[in-house]
């Protein structure tokens, strides 16, 4: 359906559904109709209304997932307002099973997350849903970090260490895929994996990104806490090298992450 530009249109495109709906015996046709009257109602900003059309359409055709959506859409914003949010949970529930795809599963999860998470405050369900939201879809980055998260306050290492190595694995930028492989590699070292901290710093080593020079001195705090002498000689002749060729290339020192550690330049 064309949008109407004016009030008037509108108005009289709303006459014509409300007619439409109230001689309609077919149930999803009632539901379209109640949806595209929502729809315009919420364009003019009358969100009241077009909830009330979104819950009729609901209502008339609980497999018609649009409104169901609209409705939940509706309710986050009154949430964030500080307006009551009542049964958003049990509508997200139900957008779960819903969903056709397994994009929209796991975005359905992700909300249903958050809301148990930060309004029932019952983060055991919440991280929960999260590692379904996630088995449904491996490249939900937002899924991902909302479970980093949630797993650190938790105190779920294992969980977090996972969120932290998916994330890495899904960006494409090798300074911010660098700080994230430290951010894993100390936390694997606090957890007492030293051989699996030294080798994701190895790898960060080897990229082509500003975390270069901070993950030699991420080696050097790992290897002092161990007390490995070998692994600290190993990140000591890291920064070295480093410094040496910002020393050589000052203007390609930034890239490496050398200038921000306060090494000196020519």
């Amino acid at each position: 359906m064309t949008e109407p530009s004016s009030g008037e249109p509108i108005e009289a495109v709303l006459a014509q559904l409300r007619a439409e709906e109230s001689v309609e015996q077919d149930a999803s046709q009632r539901a379209l109709l109640r949806h595209e009257a929502g729809v315009l109602e919420e364009s003019r900003g009358r969100s009241d209304e077009a909830m009330a059309d979104y819950l009729a359409a609901h209502d008339a055709d609980r497999e018609f997932r649009q409104p169901l959506l609209a409705i939940i859409r509706l309710l986050w914003g009154k949430q964030a307002a500080g307006e009551a949010a009542d049964d958003l949970g049990e509508l997200l529930e139900r957008a779960i099973d819903l969903a056709d795809t397994a994009g929209g599963t796991a975005s359905a999860l992700w909300e249903l997350a958050i809301h148990r998470a930060h309004v029932g405050e019952d983060r055991a369900a919440a991280l929960a849903y999260l590692e379904q939201a996630v088995e449904q879809n491996p490249d939900d980055v937002a899924a991902w970090l909302e479970l980093e998260l949630l797993a650190a306050r938790e105190g779920a290492t294992d969980l977090r260490l996972r969120a932290l190595e998916a994330r890495a694995s899904l960006t494409n930028d090798p300074s911010w895929q660098g700080l994230l492989l430290t951010e894993l590699a100390l936390l694997c070292a606090g957890a007492g994996d030293t051989a699996r901290a030294a080798s994701l710093l190895d790898t960060v080593a080897g990229l082509e990104g500003r975390a270069r020079f901070r993950s030699r001195l991420a080696l050097e705090s790992v290897a002092r806490a161990a007390g490995d002498d070998e692994l600290l000689a190993h990140a000591v002749e890291g920064q070295a090298e480093l410094i040496t060729l910002a020393l050589d290339d000052p203007d390609d020192a930034g890239s490496w992450g050398v200038g921000r550690a306060g090494v000196p330049r020519r």
